[in-house]
């Protein structure tokens, strides 16, 4: 989605004509550049640029005529932007849980422009070395609010969507960085939510100050990802063919005063699962799960839950490819209900 960033209201191939009047709109401010360069900002009013103040602007000697400026005018948002809503490919890769080291992040920014002039000419540079950009705004794209889409011309639409891209390429950066330099995945291979908001909003404001931006609040989450079928092969053997299911196995060791509880879980095939199951159930009732009170209660218990994962195994374990088949219709209702 490309949101309003620019307006131009005067072309720097047409120019400024002597006395011409400028109107800076509400919540924008006037930049007039020449040559690469921001020759003045203007603040929100009415404006008459005088015959008289164009050797000012380029610095030239007093008296030089000319019939006109060969300086464009852009409005520049200083309101804060329309919330900027954003997902990086970065992703967590410092977990072992395929759940979450496959998920990128998402969030929603709150962005206003600081500095107009540093701005403009970020996205002016940058569209001048992506050409790509206006064979883009060709073939047209939707903007966040639809009264912005209407008011953005032709001209303006490829300048908005370098802004966007720019912005788009700042928060990436940021992101990447973050996580590059800080672990966000708790003992319990969850993302830790809160610690990597408090983390990225210093990196994404030196970011954002770079281009003349100022990130006033963000919020994050985690952005559902559909899970390949290489997620749902059997982790104990690796087969590719065999049919799996998610469970998990537990045995209790007790022995005088130690007691510790080994958990296994996963996809499993049914032959890893019946053995794995046979292994667990055979250490606790050979003697390592009763030699304390504790495992009298806890070890039938145990047996009889690690039976019933084989047994599940056995009798309802589906394909690698029926299992990315349900991640995706999983990923697709999401979508649907987020829209």
């Amino acid at each position: 989605m490309t949101l309003l960033f620019v307006k131009q209201i005067v072309n720097e191939t047409e120019g400024i004509a002597p006395n011409a009047r400028i109107t800076v709109d509400a919540d924008y401010s006037g930049v007039i550049v020449h040559e690469g360069a921001a020759l003045n900002t203007l603040p929100t009013g009415d404006h008459v640029i005088g015959e008289e103040a164009f050797p000012l602007l380029v610095r030239k000697a007093p008296g030089t005529v000319f019939d006109k400026l060969d300086a464009g005018v852009y409005l520049v948002r200083t309101r804060q932007v329309d919330i900027v809503e954003w997902n990086t490919k970065s992703l967590f890769r410092d977990s072992e849980r395929p759940e979450t080291s496959n998920r990128p992040i998402q969030g929603r920014s709150w962005l206003r422009i600081d500095s107009p002039a540093r701005f403009l000419l970020g996205v002016l540079r940058a569209m001048e070395s992506d050409p790509a950009v206006q064979s883009e705004a060709s073939c047209g794209e939707d903007t966040n609010a639809e009264s912005e889409q209407k008011q953005q011309s032709t001209t303006e639409k490829p300048i908005n969507m370098q802004a966007h891209r720019l912005v788009m390429q700042r928060i990436e950066a940021a992101a990447a960085k973050t996580m590059q330099e800080g672990s966000f995945i708790t003992e319990d291979g969850m993302i830790a939510l809160d610690r990597l908001q408090s983390a990225l909003k210093p990196e994404l404001q030196r970011q954002m100050v770079d281009i003349g931006m100022d990130c006033t609040a963000i919020r994050v989450s985690v952005l559902f990802v559909a899970l390949t079928k290489e997620s749902f092969y059997c982790v104990r053997c690796g087969s590719r063919t065999r049919r799996t299911l998610e469970v998990e196995f537990t045995r209790n060791t007790s022995i005088l005063f130690s007691v510790k509880t080994t958990t296994w879980g996963g996809y499993f095939c049914a032959p890893c699962a019946v053995s794995v199951a046979l292994m667990y159930n055979l250490s606790m009732i050979a003697g390592c799960g009763w030699l304390r009170l504790v495992g009298l209660f806890m070890t039938p218990g145990l047996i009889i839950v690690n039976s019933v994962c084989a047994i599940m195994v056995v009798f309802t374990a589906q394909t690698p490819e029926q299992h990315e088949a349900r991640s995706l219709e999983k990923m697709k209702g999401i979508t649907e209900k987020g829209k």
